[in-house]
């Protein structure tokens, strides 16, 4: 079910490129608040999950400017009765 919170949620990013995870860190760090990011890592990827929409388009504007690869999933959606 899809309530107003989820369609207001930013989706995960998952980066693949290879990158340096400290100075990464520091540069998000720098366009979002200490509290603006959750970021867990794999040996395939790392996952960040912002804490606002505005901080997901920072993060992707980055993303897109520095060339790295990434992906986001979307939710699937079920059909909304009403």
């Amino acid at each position: 079910m899809i309530t107003e919170s989820t369609l207001t949620t930013p989706l995960p990013i998952f980066i693949t490129s290879p990158l340096d995870f400290s100075d990464f860190c520091k540069a998000i760090l720098l366009i979002t608040c200490e509290n603006g990011f959750e970021c867990k890592s794999s040996t395939k990827y790392l996952k960040f999950i912002t804490t606002s929409i505005e901080f997901y388009r920072l993060i992707m504007h980055l993303l897109n400017k520095n060339k790295y690869e990434y992906f986001s999933i979307k939710p699937k959606q079920t059909n909304l009765i009403g």
